[in-house]
């Protein structure tokens, strides 16, 4: 177990440090992206959904 721990700890660390060195603008961008993604499958849903209706 005491060998599992020094490997989880460096894990968590550099997840906080590529947190705390990525440039604000990453998040925002992240964020955008998933939404216009979610807004693009809503979409095309939509549009299967109207085919699938027409049909």
């Amino acid at each position: 177990m005491s060998k599992l721990h020094p490997s989880s700890g460096s894990l968590s660390y550099n997840t906080v440090s590529r947190k705390r060195y990525d440039p604000p603008g990453t998040k925002v961008g992240e964020l955008l992206t998933v939404s216009v993604a979610r807004l693009g499958m809503k979409l095309a849903s939509d549009a299967l959904r109207d085919e699938m209706a027409d049909t």
